[in-house]
């Protein structure tokens, strides 16, 4: 099916991660039948440009899943247990960029390059989720790798943009060195501590173990999407830089590699751009990824030993990381025509 025979929503749309899903879908030329945008009951009456013409927000109601095909929703995780129910997906598919359905046995968790063949079949909820944007990163990175050396496990240590909690969060970093530039007391609503000129090592909230919420997601995406028997432990740090990711990744694997063997694997994996030359000055940094699709690695050496790999990881969050997957996703999806007529 040609997506100009599709009815497209977008919910979350005037979200930072709902823009971005426009803008790719206008830079990729999709131009479905019809786009419909809906968001919180704040968001009413905005408005937002796609190829041309000028879309008006609505209310997420039951009504809007009347009027669509398929929906990409980027709006937290209440509006999706909400909203993305059997009812309203009886004839409606939905790619979901929360966490709440990820880890539903009957919801695939999906990125294209890695385990698209899940999608040979519709899924039985009708909704497809998008794994964290720190997974996908991570993840595109080292899953090249363990399709031909397998990968026992990873310790990631990740430098999270404020992007990440949404636009608020990207307000909130620029308000407090504006106001610590001009002497001010900055506040904070959205982190836990000031972000300006400071990190903070806790994404969400800390289970009995001490692992945050991100950090779990990171361990548990990876199982259901790469390999059940990977261990991965993380620290996640949330940093004051507005777009991109960056994580220090060491893999320790079954049995010794060959560095420049790893090398070759990610600078021909689709999706990866490998940088690997420090002693040029030439590895990734947050303004090589910014607004591109592709994850950024380098720094790729040997470890602790000859059988462990470190390397570097940058990638845009609200791309890759979220937008441009789902969109990616919707583009599979509507390859295999699941939609109703």
């Amino acid at each position: 099916m040609d997506i100009s025979n599709v009815r497209v929503g977008i919910i979350g749309a005037t979200g930072v991660v709902g823009k971005q899903v426009l803008e790719i879908l206008s830079q990729r030329e999709l131009v479905p039948r019809s786009i419909h945008l809906a968001a919180s009951k704040k968001s009413v009456g905005e408005t937002l440009e796609f190829m041309g013409e000028t879309l008006d927000v609505v209310e997420l109601t039951d009504d809007f899943f009347e009027e669509v095909d398929v929906v990409i929703c980027s709006a937290g995780s209440k509006m999706s247990q909400t909203f993305l129910n059997q009812k309203n997906l009886s004839k409606v598919v939905a790619i979901d960029n929360c966490s709440y359905f990820r880890m539903n046995k009957d919801v695939p968790l999906i990125i294209p390059e890695i385990n698209g063949e899940v999608l040979s079949q519709k899924p039985p909820k009708n909704i497809i989720a998008n794994p964290n944007c720190t997974t996908i990163a991570m993840l595109m990175a080292i899953a090249p790798i363990h399709k031909s050396m397998p990968i026992e496990s990873v310790i990631c240590s990740s430098y999270q943009s404020v992007s990440g909690a949404g636009q608020k969060g990207i307000e909130e970093l620029s308000m407090q060195v504006q106001t610590i530039f001009q002497m001010g007391e900055s506040t904070n609503k959205v982190f836990s501590h000031r972000i300006a000129f400071n990190c903070i090592p806790v994404i969400g909230a800390l289970d009995e173990d001490g692992y945050s919420e991100e950090e779990n997601k990171m361990k548990n995406e990876t199982k259901k999407i790469l390999d059940q028997n990977i261990n991965v432990s993380s620290t996640c740090v949330r940093v004051p830089t507005f777009v991109g990711h960056g994580l220090s990744l060491t893999l320790q694997m079954k049995s010794p590699v060959v560095i420049n063997e790893v090398r070759e694997l990610l600078a021909s994996a689709k999706g990866v751009k490998l940088l690997d030359a420090p002693e040029h000055n030439i590895y990734p940094i947050l303004t090589d990824c910014q607004a591109k699709d592709d994850v950024y690695v380098g720094r790729v050496r040997h470890g602790l030993n000859e059988s462990s790999v470190n390397m570097w990881v940058v990638s845009d969050n609200l791309r890759k990381g979220a937008a441009l997957n789902a969109v990616q996703i919707l583009e599979d999806v509507i390859e295999k025509n699941w939609f109703k007529n």
